[in-house]
């Protein structure tokens, strides 16, 4: 178990110095805030962690949690993820619930450090009130079922409420409510209150409802929007004038969006179409125009692609890709600053995108990442290839590689290149905003902080 080399001693086994070093952890050793104020020694400490987070009691796994969450809410999550998601799958292992207030007071506990990691995104996702505090939580708890509500009434209630199955529900101020058996761990509230939010998360993300103030994701939503109030194609690039957008907004029938369409992604794609009509009128504009470079021959029968000269191609393409580039960064400055370390293209920006666009049957693209020094400006390279290149590459991988590690060496233990092979998806209205979508779902899905697919918006 022990060896001896050159004077030191060690473990032969990793597992057991991780296995010590989990033990020294439950002792308090290191301080929790030191450990979490050294990015490099926490990563180091990552499988320690992990042992520690799924092996002990709630309250000492939660004096790491706590400052873990609210510094490094990505290390977290993945921490959480792969240690409480863990189930005894055949059964035998029994869930042990403390009392319904001790039930609540822990998630309590863990939801408000979740919440203070990912400030400003708390105010989209989480039960927090306007005031920055949490709600009274609703307990009710079956042998080893537990179901939860944050209250949304008026009344002022004990932080912890006790309920009965049938006080549920959004005339008794409980609407929302969430029910399963939690991890037999006992640092369950972790993985419980995780959820809660990745789920949310994920919605919000699915339905393409973060807001945004400026830039061509921006754009491509009051176009989008203004399409489908008209009832235009998403291929038609005619001008549209403001009076005719407000005379459809006067009348909008309910049933205008696809039944998938959420009150609240209505609402606010309204509302940005009616703010960019004011602006326009502000600025002596009478009409909305597409966004992006439009088709120069023409609309034809078939494919969208052969009403493009190649040069006008190459414009759609790269305002597309610059605006994805443009749109992501713009989204995870604005809504996930704390979870930026840990996001794989964040990490990576600014980056020279160069892309071939190559034709074989429909087009398709081969494209990377090359990651450019701090201060620098993103930039897109484009070509129109007669081949299938992808084969090219394999060359620029270790080249790639060699590269990041140089320029990011903060995160060389842990990213990659960026390569891709796919359809050239810019036509529709809203590509850049998909492709942006697309990067934030992947980044945040490798940390734990989406579940599921993405899928395709509708219209």
């Amino acid at each position: 178990l022990v060896v001896e080399d050159a004077g030191t001693i060690s473990f032969s086994l990793p597992i057991l110095t991780q296995w010590f070093a989990a033990q020294s952890l439950a002792a308090g050793i290191p301080d929790p805030n030191d450990l979490t104020n050294d990015s490099e020694r926490l990563e180091r400490w990552r499988y320690p962690i992990a042992i520690f987070v799924g092996s002990f009691d709630h309250d000492r796994v939660s004096k790491l949690l706590v400052p873990l969450a609210e510094k490094h809410p990505a290390f977290a999550a993945e921490i959480v993820n792969e240690e409480l998601a863990r189930r005894i799958w055949n059964g035998i292992q029994n869930v042990s619930l403390p009392s319904s207030s001790e039930c609540g007071q822990r998630i309590q506990t863990a939801m408000q450090a979740w919440v203070r990691g990912i400030d400003p995104l708390f105010k989209l996702i989480s039960p927090v009130r306007d005031d920055g505090t949490l709600p009274p939580i609703g307990i009710h708890i079956d042998e080893e079922r537990l179901t939860t509500s944050w209250y949304c009434g008026s009344d002022d209630l004990a932080d912890v409420v006790k309920l009965q199955f049938s006080q549920f529900g959004a005339s008794s101020g409980w609407p929302t409510i969430r029910g399963g058996k939690p991890s037999p761990k006992s640092a369950w509230a972790w993985e419980w209150t995780l959820n809660e939010l990745v789920y949310s998360l994920s919605k919000l993300l699915q339905n393409r409802e973060l807001p945004i103030n400026d830039g061509l994701l921006l754009r491509e939503a009051v176009w989008q929007t203004a399409l489908t109030v008209t009832r235009r194609g998403k291929f038609n690039y005619t001008p549209i004038s403001l009076i005719e957008i407000e005379e459809c907004l006067a009348k909008l029938p309910l049933n205008i969006f696809p039944s998938g369409v959420t009150n609240r992604r209505r609402t606010l794609y309204l509302n940005q179409l009616m703010a960019e009509i004011n602006h326009l009128r502000e600025a002596g504009e009478v009409e909305l125009r597409s966004p992006l470079p439009e088709p120069d021959l023409g609309l034809r029968d078939g494919w969208i692609g052969k009403s493009y000269t190649q040069q006008q191609l190459l414009a759609r393409a790269k305002a597309v890709y610059s605006g994805a580039i443009e749109g992501y960064k713009q989204l995870v400055d604005t809504w996930f600053p704390k979870l930026a370390p840990q996001l794989k293209t964040a990490v990576m920006l600014p980056v020279r995108f160069v892309g071939v666009i190559v034709q074989q049957g429909d087009f398709g693209i081969h494209w990377h990442f090359e990651v450019l020094p701090h201060g620098s400006q993103s930039i897109v390279e484009l070509s129109v290839g007669e081949r299938d290149i992808s084969i090219d590459y394999i060359h620029l991988r270790s080249a790639l590689d060699e590269q990041l590690h140089s320029l990011r060496p903060e995160a060389a233990t842990w990213i990659g290149y960026t390569m891709s092979w796919s359809n050239l998806d810019v036509f529709n209205p809203n590509s850049a905003t998909e492709l942006a979508y697309s990067w934030l779902w992947h980044d945040l899905e490798r940390v734990s902080w989406v579940d599921g697919l993405l899928g395709r918006i509708l219209w």
